[in-house]
């Protein structure tokens, strides 16, 4: 009824627009707010136009709906364009119900757009707190050993929003104190882009080795948006002719359940790892159709996705590839690579400093069930050529993986890592990798790799190797390796391992190796619960020729560090002792805490109370210290870190609003995770009220309590009682109202530790009326 009221109102509205032709005065009085259905998708609704043999639809709505429009289909009405649903037959059809005021469209698949669904199951997650306070941070690592050999390393930085100033610093006794890097960072993610000011590094690959330089430093930084992918992913396309859902399989495994609309689909962004995938999409229609899309993708992080660029730029004082102490000459380096399709990536790269130029060429491509790389590279140094060749290959199937490398560079050939140029550098290397799973639990590799050199002679190793998934518990292995290095004799010998799993984080292994000399070894571990939380040990006895070991090494992941040792005898019986602390501190928020090592970024969970368990993605990190705080140090920076406090690990009487808080610190920052548990203290009593010589019981009374700290109030129950919690300490006035009388009292509320308490009942005097 309120549509075709809709439509006379309509129709009055266009009386009074002016005169309409003809054809206009045929259908104005048949036009409605009608519901709209494409292909069985509910479009809403929409205005029409009905006539005898007709229905016509907005210009604008109809290619909104994906209504394919014919121009011998168009129409004009009010000043205003229309489709003609009957001029688009026979390949549309429609259905106009007069009664329900509804309008049918069906139009084939195939005529429908193709539409592209990315699926984001790495998607951050909305709630995630990407605040980046300021902060800083400093780590130390000091070992030592019985022959009084002491080690150290440190290193501190300050961090604020997406900047991190950074140094480090490596002393040993006897020699000199030797600096790392310092630098300060800065980074724009909207850009992933990273800028280095200080010691910079421009890193290589397998021709051209990194650089360091005292410096400025720029380079694209893909760690900076983890959630986007930037090599290739596979594409599934297919059509459907009714509303459907696509469940995405990964390896077997769900990944994605997306709805699809009518027409043709492309899902993208596939959440791929690197290597070989099997892919398999399951789509359901509503009519109770199945199709099945698979295919195997191989996924490699050298290839750019299409019209993705990559690139890096470093120019300053070249640092020593030795101590690193000493600057050599200015030096300009540049690399740069871009997808040119996703299955195909170019770069190049160059490197100059006074009297020293190199260039290289680069590609990467993808074929099927693999990749290829090949490099070329040519220097030039104080007038004298040289080139350099790298070629790397590997393809996998189901049951078999295979790779080679092979790399080749003439005598005169350096970068600017080897100048002075080292002789004894490998001038060829082949490496021959191929692994294949003979039957459910037994693989077999084979691994061949030969050097040879411009004044030392070559080097070959051949290793055979069987790995056995004997039963569920335990694997075996076994290797046969032939080795000839320089003019000596070759050798062959044959070694063995079997390892067996006693329960959670206990492992056993025996081992045989049958080189020069040959060696036994027995082991028995008994790891951590986690690298971040728990005590593990591991004992070891084996014997080498006529040499005999014994070694125990502890481990205890404590709140405050690392701390590892070992303790071994020789065969004369002489002890030798190692120890290692791990460790770091962190301050944020105002707060300073002794931590453990912090790692990409860390965070300061607040809590409020002592002894909180809390969990990192799940995973145990440790509890809070007696002011309610933790630094969990081990989180993933630019990435959202699922920080929590399991409700059910929490003490009787403590309870928590949001036990769960995502942050992502920036590169070496810290984050605040606000986790604040309650404790809840329970105070329970009771009332009578006296009215001269009769007691009674205030039976759906209210009971209000008023005092320095704050009021609060409570229903009384069939006996009187009432019920409150988390009162502070002190003295209360009580207002009981009630059909039966009022009255006042005192409550006095004590400092407690237990969870309940029990004021006992009060009997007060009721008040006149």
């Amino acid at each position: 009824m309120l549509k075709r009221v809709a439509a006379a109102t309509l129709v009055a509205t266009l009386a009074t627009a002016g005169p309409v032709s003809a054809q206009d005065a045929a259908v104005v009085d048949q036009r409605a707010f009608a519901d709209v259905t494409v292909d069985g998708v509910d479009q809403g609704e929409r205005t029409i136009l009905v006539t005898a043999t007709d229905v016509l639809v907005a210009t604008t709505d109809a290619r909104a709906l994906d209504v394919p429009v014919k121009p011998d289909a168009l129409r004009s009405f009010g000043g205003n364009g229309y489709v003609s649903l009957r001029a688009l037959a026979p390949d549309i059809t429609f259905r106009f119900d007069e009664e329900a005021v509804a309008l049918t469209i069906v139009v084939p698949a195939r005529l429908l757009p193709n539409k592209t669904t990315t699926l984001d199951t790495q998607v951050r997650p909305a709630e995630v707190d990407a605040a980046r306070p300021a902060s800083a941070f400093g780590n130390y690592f000091v070992s030592g050993s019985s022959g009084r050999q002491l080690n150290a390393f440190l290193e501190a930085g300050f961090s604020r929003q997406n900047h991190i100033l950074y140094s480090s610093q490596s002393l040993a006794t006897g020699a000199p104190a030797l600096r790392g890097q310092t630098y300060l960072a800065v980074d724009d993610p909207s850009r992933t882009r990273r800028s280095q000011f200080g010691d910079a590094t421009a890193f290589g690959d397998a021709l051209l080795g990194d650089v360091s330089v005292f410096g400025i430093g720029t380079r694209r930084a893909f760690d900076l948006d983890p959630y986007a992918y930037r090599f290739p992913t596979p594409v599934v396309s297919g059509i459907v002719a009714t509303p459907a859902t696509a469940d995405v399989y990964i390896n077997g495994n769900v990944a994605a359940s997306v709805p699809l609309a009518p027409g043709g689909f492309n899902l993208t962004n596939l959440p791929i790892a690197t290597g070989r995938s099997n892919v398999s999409v399951v789509v359901r229609d509503a009519a109770g159709g199945v199709q099945t899309f698979s295919q195997n993708y191989y996924g490699s992080e050298a290839l750019l996705r299409k019209g993705l660029t990559d690139d890096q730029y470093a120019a300053g004082f070249v640092r020593s590839s030795g101590t690193g102490q000493s600057y050599g000459k200015p030096a300009l380096i540049g690399a740069y690579r871009v997808g040119s399709t996703d299955a195909t990536t170019y770069g190049g790269r160059l490197e100059a400093t006074a009297g020293h130029e190199v260039f290289e060429l680069n590609a990467d491509f993808r074929v099927p069930a693999g990749a290829v790389h090949v490099a070329a590279a040519q220097s030039s140094t104080a007038g004298r050529f040289g080139m350099a060749y790298d070629a790397a290959a590997i393809i996998q199937s189901a049951e078999t993986s295979l790779s080679v490398n092979v790399s080749s560079h003439a005598t005169n050939f350096a970068d600017l890592t080897s100048l002075p140029q080292i002789l004894s550098a490998p001038r060829s290397d082949t490496r021959f990798t191929l692994s294949q799973q003979l039957t459910r639990r037994i693989t077999a590799t084979l691994q061949t790799e030969r050097r040879t050199y411009d004044t030392l002679p070559g080097q070959t190793v051949a290793i055979l190797g069987i790995g056995s998934q004997v039963c569920r518990d335990t694997s075996a292995f076994f290797s046969l390796q032939h080795q000839r290095a320089g003019f000596g004799p070759s050798s062959t010998y044959a070694s063995f391992s079997i390892v067996r799993a006693l329960g959670p984080n206990r492992t056993a292994i025996a081992s045989y190796d049958g080189g020069v000399p040959a060696a036994t070894n027995v082991q028995y571990r008994a790891e951590a619960p986690s690298s971040d939380v728990g005590f593990g040990y591991g004992l070891r006895f084996g014997r080498a020729g006529s040499a005999s070991l014994e070694q125990l090494d502890l481990v205890d992941h404590a709140r405050y560090g690392d701390l590892r040792s070992s303790i071994s005898r020789d065969r004369t019986g002489a002890l030798a002792a190692n120890v290692a602390l791990d460790g770091g501190v962190a301050t944020i928020g105002g707060k300073t805490h002794f931590a453990r090592p912090i790692g990409g970024g860390f965070a300061l969970v607040e809590t409020g109370n002592p002894n909180v368990p809390v969990t990192l993605d799940g995973r145990a990190v440790g509890r809070t210290d007696r002011a309610g705080d933790l630094i969990v140090s081990s989180l993933s920076p630019n990435s959202a870190n699922r920080l929590a406090v399991d409700p059910q690990l929490l003490p009787l009487g403590e309870e928590i609003n949001a036990d769960t808080r995502f942050v992502s610190p920036g590169f070496r920052g810290g984050s605040i995770a606000d986790l604040q548990v309650t404790r809840v203290r329970y105070f329970i009593g009771g009332v009578t009220l006296r009215d001269g010589v009769a007691t009674r019981i205030p039976t759906d009374g209210t009971l209000f309590l008023s005092g320095k700290s704050g009021s609060a109030r409570s229903p009384l129950d069939d006996g009187g009682a009432y019920y409150f919690e988390n009162l502070a300490p002190g003295v209360y006035t009580a207002s009981l109202l009630s059909p039966v009388g009022n009255c006042r009292f005192t409550v006095q509320i004590p400092i407690v530790a237990s969870i309940a308490t029990n004021l006992g009942t009060v009997r007060c005097d009721a008040l006149s009326q």
